[in-house]
C-alpha cells in the first residue's frame, strides 16, 4: 500500500528542488498556512433565492440577501441589516424631502436635474 504524503512533505520535496543550489535557504523556509476543503456535491435548493446566510434576529430566522440600491422603498428602509448609520439617516432624509417611490427614483430625478443644471450653463 502506497503512502499518501502530507502537505507539509510534499512542501519540502518542492522547496528542496526549487532551490537545489542552495539547501540551507530551502530548509529555512516555512510553509504557508493553508486551509483544505473536501469537495462536495449537493443537490437541489440550499438556501433560497439569492440568500446570502440566515441569521436569528429576535428570535426569528431570517433570510439575508442582497438587494439593490435603487430598489429601496421608505417601508423597506427599517428592514435594512447593516451597521452603517449614515446610510440609514440618509436613506430616511431622501424619502422626507419629497415623495419618491424608491432610491432608484430619487436617483433618476437628481440626475435629470444636474442634467437641466449643465445644459443651462453651457
Amino acid at each position: 500500500m502506497i503512502k499518501k504524503k502530507s502537505c507539509e512533505e510534499l512542501y519540502r520535496e518542492n522547496v528542496a528542488s526549487l532551490y537545489k543550489g542552495d539547501p540551507k535557504f530551502a530548509s529555512s523556509l516555512s510553509m504557508p498556512v493553508i486551509s483544505l476543503k473536501p469537495d462536495h456535491k449537493y443537490r437541489g435548493t440550499i438556501t433560497g433565492e439569492e440568500a446570502i446566510r440566515v441569521k436569528e434576529i429576535d428570535g426569528k430566522l431570517i433570510k439575508l440577501k442582497r438587494k439593490s440600491i435603487s430598489e429601496i422603498t421608505a417601508e423597506s428602509i427599517n428592514s435594512i441589516y447593516t451597521d452603517d448609520k449614515i446610510l440609514i439617516d440618509s436613506l430616511k432624509t431622501i424619502f422626507e424631502q419629497a415623495d419618491y417611490k424608491d432610491v432608484g427614483d430619487y436617483l433618476k430625478r437628481l440626475i435629470s436635474i444636474s442634467l437641466l443644471q449643465v445644459a443651462a450653463n453651457v
